[in-house]
Order: C-alpha cells, then structure tokens, then sequence
C-alpha cells in the first residue's frame, strides 16, 4: 500500500512542484500586500470603534476578519516544518488585518520577539512607505502631557 502512493507521487511530482510554487508565491503575494499598505502608526493607535455600524460596515467587519483568520490558518500550516511560504508572516499579516480582542499585545510581541520588525520594515522601505513605528514608551503619555517631575 505504501508503495502505491510512493509511485502516485513520483507519477504526479510536477503538479505537486507546482501546487506548493504557487502556494508559495500567492501567500507571499498577500503577506506583502497587507504589510505594505498598513499604516506606519498601525502599532500606536486603536484602530477598535465602538457604536452602532452600518449593514455595509458590519459585511466589511465579517469579511475582514474571515480574511484575517483565513491568513492566520494559512500560516500556521505554512509554519509547520518542511511546507513553503512565509509562516510567521502570514500568521502576523493576519493579526494586523484582523480585529480579534488581545490582537495588539500578541502582535507586537511577534514584531518584537520574533525579529519580524527588521524585515517588515525593510519591505516597506522597498514599496517607498514609511517604517512601522514602534509603540510609545508607557510613560511617554506623561512627557507629551508636560506632566513628569523633572520638568518642576
């Protein structure tokens, strides 16, 4: 029985070669889309609204996010040893495009903690967009407020 899908693989070894290429190529394709038109202050502001929606907004709400958990699926396979394509990159172009409570904190420790800053970054410098900016230190709301003691 092994033995026939061992033959099957090596009958079909070109489809399979061309599957997993364009697997490849279209999860980098809307990894890379989403990265670049993010905005560069994507990290610092809440990007949550609250209050009633429109039909309209609520079937971009749904399908956003249906797109968004289609990426981070995408991703956690495309992680798994020995599969093509951008795993980490896809699992974070997920979590910016969707808007799943706990998002920020899991994404910028993913920005942080996985050196996925650098190359993002770089991307974005490629497209001619500015860098992500890195999230505010927590006293900095002080500081912009002239509300520290030094300044007495």
């Amino acid at each position: 029985m092994i033995s026939h899908y061992g033959s099957w693989a090596i009958d079909h070894a070109a489809g399979i070669a061309a599957i997993v290429f364009l697997t490849f190529v279209v999860t980098s394709v809307i990894a890379i889309c989403v990265v670049v038109r993010l905005p560069s202050d994507f990290l610092r502001t809440a990007s949550r609204q609250s209050g009633r929606r429109s039909v309209r907004e609520w079937s971009a709400f749904v399908v956003k996010n249906l797109l968004a958990l289609v990426l981070i699926v995408a991703g956690a396979v495309l992680a798994l040893p020995g599969m093509p394509g951008q795993g980490l990159l896809m699992i974070a172009a997920g979590l910016m495009l969707s808007d799943l409570p706990g998002r920020d904190p899991l994404l910028r420790g993913m920005l942080e903690k996985c050196s996925l800053r650098t190359p993002l970054n770089r991307l974005r410098r490629w497209f001619s967009r500015p860098p992500l900016a890195e999230r505010a230190p927590p006293s900095a709301g002080l500081l912009d407020r002239g509300m520290n003691r030094s300044s007495k």
